[in-house]
């Protein structure tokens, strides 16, 4: 059995590490111990937000924080709502359109940003939902007919299902969201909710179980079946189509370069692994071997984790944010924490975190 014990204090490491990073009683957040480019006097600071936020409600801390620091997380993340519903963080934008990221060739400026702010839209409605509140408004943004929903899921390379997938997420997310803070559209959202899932399970492959067209690696598979399941979760659908096959999969599979790797195979395996007992007994040594790699990215002088290994993220969303030294960061853990919340669940480990809706 690999050795767990270092998982014993991560909720109290864990919430240090985020006191650490904390300014203005938890009213803004570093990304990184101490190699950020930018900080609180830039009016950003959105994703640092969101990522506290789901780390304090997976380790089941939010209780243990002060009504000032909880509407501190809250307002703080409403701020960046617009008046259409977005909810972005205006550096990011400002850094990515500054360094033309979105004008290569067959790039388009418009489409790019559009789907970063809708995915960071996304992540905030999560994180709010964490907190037990909601935005001001609803996210309106996503198709709400059936020609609609096949034009927008249409428009996306699937032959690069982690991207194409995320927005298939994103529309299941938002249907079902609006619908249960807002009340919006309630008699048509699970309608269009089941026609977006039987599009994209149309080209579901029948050899290995995931959601692709043409030729692409496994990694690409597993990181876009990730993406699909969030948003089948998120919509509570539970059933998946060649769950067995998906597992095989990952089973011989690596996944574990960085922390969104790392994350989105346990995400995967956590999904199926509930239709079904298949291959238990292996999933839980997978998930054990998991851990010991996840320590490599262990700080645990601080309690927290790099994005990657040695190394913090120095990138969100393509825009350079940090030096990228040799310490932990904010997104890294909570993607490892959350994997290990996940990990708790499968080998059924008394840790008593949380899975938040995402």
């Amino acid at each position: 059995m690999i050795e767990i014990a270092w998982l014993k204090d991560i909720k109290t490491k864990a919430k240090e590490f985020i006191d650490i990073l904390s300014e203005n009683n938890y009213g803004y957040f570093k990304y990184s111990l101490s190699g950020d480019l930018y900080g609180s006097n830039n009016g950003w600071g959105l994703g640092q937000l969101v990522f506290a936020a789901k780390i304090l409600f997976m380790l089941g801390l939010l209780d243990g924080i002060t009504e000032e620091q909880k509407k501190n997380l809250t307002e703080g993340i409403k701020r960046f709502q617009d008046d259409k519903g977005y909810i972005s963080d205006p550096l990011i934008i400002k850094l990515l359109s500054k360094k033309k990221l979105f004008l290569f060739k067959n790039r388009n400026n418009e489409f790019e940003t559009e789907k970063i702010k809708r995915a960071e839209t996304r992540q905030s409605f999560s994180a709010l939902n964490c907190l037990g509140d909601k935005p001001e408004k609803p996210f309106l943004n996503v198709p709400y007919a059936e020609k609609e929903i096949e034009t927008y899921l249409n428009s996306f390379d699937w032959n690069h299902p982690w991207d194409a997938g995320s927005h298939f997420s994103h529309l299941l997310f938002f249907l079902k969201l609006n619908k249960e803070m807002f009340d919006y559209e309630s008699s048509q959202a699970e309608r269009l909710i089941r026609y977006a899932d039987r599009w994209i399970d149309a080209f579901q492959s029948e050899r290995d179980g995931f959601w692709y067209k043409g030729e692409t690696s496994t990694k690409e598979k597993i990181n876009g079946a990730m993406k699909i399941l969030t948003g089948r979760e998120a919509a509570r659908i539970t059933e998946i189509n060649h769950h067995k096959k998906i597992i095989d999969s990952c089973l011989s599979a690596v996944n574990d370069s960085e922390a969104c790797s790392n994350f989105n195979i346990i995400y995967v395996l956590y999904c199926c692994s509930k239709v079904s007992g298949y291959r238990k007994d292996e999933i839980i040594k997978f998930c054990y071997e998991r851990l010991k790699i996840y320590k490599d990215f262990y700080f645990e002088n601080y309690g927290g984790f790099s994005f990657y290994r040695n190394r913090a993220n120095d990138n969100y969303y393509g825009a350079l944010i940090t030096r990228g030294l040799n310490e932990p960061d904010i997104h890294g853990t909570v993607l490892f924490i959350w994997g290990i919340a996940l990990i708790s669940k499968i080998v059924d480990m008394d840790l008593f975190f949380n899975i938040p809706l995402t």
